[in-house]
């Protein structure tokens, strides 16, 4: 059934929404594949809180247009279906599509936005394989850290030689 004028400008609203909130939006081509399976991609995605839509490319290009990225991203230059998933971080989205995509292979990530710019599917793919952002900001204070403790190390291994000698001293005093 055909969508009325309103239930367009209801849905450009929403996906225009949707596009100034998220951090990511990958864009999905998802030909081929049945409910059962976009069924559980979903349930994939709301562990990570991603929300998954199909649109129209017409109606996700007029979203585009509202917020002034309708030059950056082509949606049209897409031959299959395209669905999109909204993300609150970058790297959920297309971790989860990545994953998916490995069991399935008729998922495939055609491209996304970030930061207001088109990312072609290749960036994303190499997103997908970052780990979390925890993961990463632990990774890096011990980087930071790292030094800091091999300077402790050196210090206290020096006082510790420190004190061996002085009780060493105080050994061969107390013999003679």
């Amino acid at each position: 059934m055909a969508k009325t004028r309103k239930q367009k400008e209801e849905e450009i609203a929403f996906l225009q929404d949707r596009l100034a909130d998220s951090k990511c939006v990958v864009m999905v081509g998802y030909q081929g594949i049945g409910v059962n399976e976009i069924q559980e991609l979903k349930r994939n995605f709301k562990e990570v809180n991603v929300l998954y839509r199909v649109a129209k490319k017409s109606l996700f290009r007029k979203a585009l247009q509202k917020i002034g990225l309708a030059e950056e991203v082509k949606v049209s230059d897409f031959k299959k279906p395209v669905a999109f998933a909204f993300s609150q971080d970058e790297t959920s989205a297309p971790k989860k599509i990545s994953e998916f995509a490995k069991e399935n292979n008729k998922l495939e990530i055609l491209g996304g936005i970030m930061d207001k710019e088109f990312i072609d599917a290749d960036v994303m793919q190499h997103l997908a394989k970052l780990p979390d952002r925890d993961v990463l900001l632990s990774q890096c204070l011990f980087v930071i850290n790292s030094p800091i403790s091999g300077f402790v190390n050196v210090l206290r291994s020096n006082i510790q030689s420190l004190v061996f000698v002085l009780n060493n001293i105080k050994a061969e005093k107390e013999k003679a």
